[in-house]
């Protein structure tokens, strides 16, 4: 069952079948409605605890329905007193140095939030087998005209490689995320204070040759280098996240290309779906063939969902992915695309999704 905590809203999807029905709306309609509310495009609003069933009826014949129950519950706000003794020095024209007495003896440098004129810092508050990481901030002005001069954040200042987060698909929410690699060999990543901070703990890098290593425990993460001369840098692929840093000061990170990594492509096809499930929403799918060869396909991601080879013969381009071949074929104008199938999730299980992929080069 579906949880959902009072005030948080959920999507609700639901998936019509056959594919090819001619009408694929739905009406949405709740049980008790001073559980919960949904409109007309399915979002559901919790407003007490409470169990909730929502129905999705189709429009084009009443009798077709599905259900699904939503659990509405209290979220624990409970207040918790909390002290960290330690001591801090101001960094002149930038934050405060806090040096606190935890186990780990932990130094944190403080940003200052423009937006909000305060200099604040993230840290990970355990209480009993809970933990969480609290953003705390000055009560005051205190020291501000000596610390706003010339900002800069320390994470920046401190770092011998600045990654950026690629936002692609469902890598939206950190959109504004960057990996900072310590020159003492630490890794932060988060983003500008108030836009989906994200914080890790526990990550170190090291360089390797002519890759750039991420740690994380025993696990290793290494960067590929651009192959694109026009375009030097790295990829690193961190947690299915997609990091890019260019080292041509000429070159914006924002202008790299998959093209810079997996090389010169012949021919594009891109195309999107919706879903309406518990994965639901717009997903594109890219398809390049390479000059060499191979063949990438991308879904809602840098990170390759698939690879294999690619042909061509008498206008027709036969790609093969793994063990499934997909053949090219031509519209009523001329224009060519390729039938990708996708298996997506539906509430009542899964399910298998024409996609229609487009030549766009």
């Amino acid at each position: 069952m579906t949880e959902a905590f009072i005030n948080q809203q959920v999507k609700a999807t639901a998936t019509v079948t056959p594919d090819n029905a001619s009408n694929k709306e739905v009406t949405w309609s709740v049980d008790n409605e001073e559980i919960a509310t949904i409109n007309t495009s399915g979002t559901i609003t919790p407003k007490a605890a409470g169990t909730v069933v929502i129905t999705a009826k189709s429009k084009s014949d009443s009798t077709i329905f599905g259900t699904a129950s939503l659990l509405v519950k209290v979220e624990d706000l409970a207040a918790y007193d909390y002290e960290m003794k330690g001591t801090y020095t101001v960094d002149k024209g930038y934050g405060f140095i806090l040096k606190l007495d935890d186990a780990d003896k932990t130094v944190i440098h403080t940003d200052f939030n423009k937006t909000e004129g305060r200099h604040e810092f993230y840290y990970n508050v355990t209480i009993g087998e809970k933990s969480s990481l609290i953003k705390f901030q000055a009560k005051h002005a205190k020291f501000r005209e000596q610390l706003a001069k010339d900002y800069e954040i320390w994470d920046v200042r401190n770092s011998e490689y600045i990654f950026h987060a690629r936002a692609t698909g469902n890598n939206n929410s950190l959109a504004y995320a960057y990996m900072y690699m310590h020159k003492d060999g630490n890794v932060v990543i988060d983003s500008p204070s108030g836009v989906n901070r994200v914080k890790t703990f526990g990550l170190t890098w090291e360089k390797d040759g002519d890759k750039i290593v991420l740690k994380s425990g025993d696990q290793r993460f290494e960067t590929v280098a651009s192959i694109n001369p026009a375009h030097p840098g790295y990829k690193l692929v961190y947690n299915n996240v997609v990091y890019l840093l260019s080292t041509n000061p000429d070159v914006k990170w924002r202008k790299m290309t998959q093209s810079d990594f997996d090389g010169a492509t012949t021919y594009e096809f891109t195309g999107s779906y919706t879903t309406l499930g518990p994965d639901g929403g717009s997903k594109t799918v890219n398809l390049n063939l390479g000059v060499d060869g191979n063949a990438y396909l991308y879904s809602g991601s840098w990170v390759a969902s698939a690879t294999g080879t690619w042909t061509e013969a008498d206008e027709v381009i036969t790609v093969t992915l793994g063990d499934k071949t997909y053949t090219s074929e031509k519209d009523a104008d001329g224009n060519r695309f390729i039938i990708y199938q996708v298996e997506v999730r539906s509430w009542g299980g899964t399910s298998i999704v024409d996609v229609r992929l487009m030549q766009t080069k």
